[in-house]
């Protein structure tokens, strides 16, 4: 009987996963760029991201996903130019992106309005033969498949120093990968379009602590849309700590430590709601971020 739970919520997945296709972050709040292209060089300094996802710990078969992001301001910071690589594997399948940011920024004294696009290319591979298969005369199983599959997306970002609102489509087009490219919106069903609607405030409770609060909505066409709502306690822009909430997934724990004024390390674990949890120990991310450049705020260090 476990056995066929196990079945059930490994089908269930993939289902799931058709419909989510977007790498899946806890830590959205501390680096804006993973999400939207208009992010990219607001903040006044270069800045280099680094983060590693092991979703549901111990599932076999279960997301694992890497991101790096580079970016900052050119042209007396009127622009954004930024460089996004992001990789996921599940199961026997492997999806890469590859994507070049570009972000327009009006400067409005107290707040920046940003437009941004993004485009470069997605690599999907299936090594199929890692399956153990049953029909050893199935010709699908005998072979791995890979695609190279262009595409681009859109953001719009408004930034002041309390809050922040954003809206973004990382990925306009849709595909069937193991065909060609198409623009038939309606039928393809193999890459989805997302839409991330994301905000947040600062709270100044006193001279030493903030509170900040964020929320993600993402919704994608052919998947429940899913909410994420976190606040962190800042103590000094030296060490944030915070809960969160995804709806039908999990709570999630977060850290941030501000190691010195130009780096940042950030931890998040979530505990599974779904019945997932009766087969894995959570998901764990780890995020580290470099900051450089002019307009790097002095910080206390952590040490």
């Amino acid at each position: 009987m476990r056995h066929l739970s196990f079945l059930i919520i490994a089908i269930t997945i993939s289902f799931s996963v058709v419909g989510q296709q977007d790498l899946m972050v806890s830590q959205y709040m501390f680096n804006h760029t993973f999400l939207n292209p208009a992010a990219t060089g607001i903040n006044g300094h270069y800045n280099a991201s680094l983060m590693y996802r092991n979703q549901w710990v111990q599932f076999k078969g279960a997301p694992i996903s890497q991101f790096l992001s580079i970016d900052g301001p050119v042209i007396s910071d009127k622009m954004g130019l930024g460089l996004l690589v992001q990789n996921e594997k599940i199961g026997v399948n492997n999806q890469t992106d590859l994507f070049a940011n570009y972000s327009y920024i009006i400067d409005m004294d107290k707040n920046k309005l940003a437009m941004g696009i993004r485009a470069g290319v997605t690599v999907f591979g299936a090594n199929y033969t890692e399956h153990v298969a049953w029909d050893q005369d199935d010709n699908i199983l005998l072979e791995n498949t890979m695609s190279y599959l262009p595409n681009f997306g859109f953001g719009i970002y408004w930034k002041n120093e309390n809050y922040y609102a954003s809206l973004s489509i990382p990925h306009l087009l849709n595909y069937a990968p193991q065909t060609t490219l198409t623009l038939d919106f309606q039928n393809s069903n193999q890459l989805v379009r997302h839409f991330y609607l994301m905000g947040g405030y600062r709270f100044k409770l006193n001279e030493g602590l903030i509170l900040e609060s964020s929320i993600l909505l993402k919704h994608a066409t052919k998947a429940p849309s899913q909410l994420d709502g976190n606040l962190l306690l800042e103590y000094k822009r030296i060490v944030s700590l915070g809960v969160g909430y995804r709806t039908g997934d999990s709570f999630i724990a977060l850290a941030k430590f501000q190691i010195s004024n130009k780096f940042q390390f950030g931890y998040s674990f979530d505990i599974t709601t779904t019945s997932i949890k009766d087969y894995s120990n959570g998901s764990h991310e780890i995020m580290v971020n470099y900051m450089f450049g002019k307009e790097v705020k002095d910080a206390p260090s952590f040490f």
